[in-house]
């Protein structure tokens, strides 16, 4: 696996974090300890 392979697999799952992150802060309903909390509280 080249370098680039790596680096789009890590940025791909940098990006699927962050949707988690955010989904999990909606489906919360906004509880402190979700870090998705600011960004897309309800």
């Amino acid at each position: 696996m080249s370098a680039a392979d790596a680096r789009a697999r890590r940025e791909i799952w940098r990006l699927l974090l962050v949707l988690a992150r955010a989904v999990g802060g909606m489906i919360n309903n906004c509880v402190p300890a979700s870090a998705g909390c600011g960004l897309y509280g309800a």
